[in-house]
């Protein structure tokens, strides 16, 4: 039996002002000191021309991809202040054709390159309501984010083709949205550390990433009053359910 984790969408937090205040000195200040230092770096490597040695464009090299990932970082981190007090109002839309969506620009993702270790992969979708009441903006992220993680920790083999299912079964007071794969999974004891940003289950090394996607997840199911389970073990998989109400008309 796999291990599994629940998160619980009743924490709020009330500092929204602050925490606006944080995601713009992020964006802007934090910001601009990063293109400074990729700026003046790449004056530095042109002002010396052919005289740099190897182990200095070595050194350039890493300020300059340490940068960009300190830049991915600091844009995650704004995204993930400014979800968590996203005023976005519960609207009914089709969800039917935002999965479909979401599908499709993630297999043009994988098929693009970047993730072809392995077999072009194999998506199942089922039992999906033509609509739904919630989030769409913060639905497509959820959305999103469990397909990106799907895809992208698979094992590294040719012969391998990852197989994923997206399914939503309805219960009495609304649906629950389940994704699951084939892929390397995680420890159990992992998982209830995956929500929190920045976090992740495996060496960057060999799955290269920021550890974001969960804690999106995570401030989405807090936003709809939801739950949010993960389920998962070494080389079982990884799933996760969405559970979450609709409006009495």
């Amino acid at each position: 039996m796999l291990n599994n984790i629940q998160f619980s969408g009743s924490h709020e937090v009330n500092s929204q002002g602050l925490l606006q205040e944080i995601a713009h000195g992020l964006s802007h200040d934090f910001g601009a000191c990063l293109r400074a230092v990729r700026c003046f770096a790449e004056l530095i490597k042109k002002h010396h021309g052919n005289n740099i040695s190897e182990d200095e464009q070595i050194w350039f090299n890493l300020i300059q991809e340490n940068s960009e990932k300190m830049d991915s970082m600091i844009k995650a981190l704004v995204h993930y202040l400014r979800l968590q007090h996203e005023s976005e109002p519960v609207t009914e839309f089709n969800f039917s054709d935002l999965v479909d969506t979401i599908v499709h620009q993630q297999i043009l993702k994988h098929e693009s390159g970047a993730r072809s270790n392995h077999n072009i992969p194999d998506i199942t979708i089922k039992d999906l309501p033509k609509t739904i009441s919630a989030r769409k903006n913060q639905m497509s992220i959820l959305i999103s984010s469990l397909l990106d993680n799907a895809l992208k920790y698979q094992p590294q083999k040719k012969s391998h083709t990852p197989r994923i299912t997206i399914d939503c079964n309805a219960i009495t007071s609304g649906y629950v949205l389940t994704t699951s794969d084939n892929g390397i999974g995680v420890h159990a004891k992992q998982l209830p550390l995956l929500t929190r940003p920045f976090t992740r289950g495996v060496d960057e090394r060999d799955y290269p990433g920021l550890g974001m996607g969960l804690s999106y997840c995570a401030l989405v199911a807090m936003q709809h009053k939801a739950k949010l389970k993960l389920h998962s073990d070494v080389n079982k998989g990884f799933s996760a359910s969405f559970e979450f109400l609709q409006p009495v008309n």
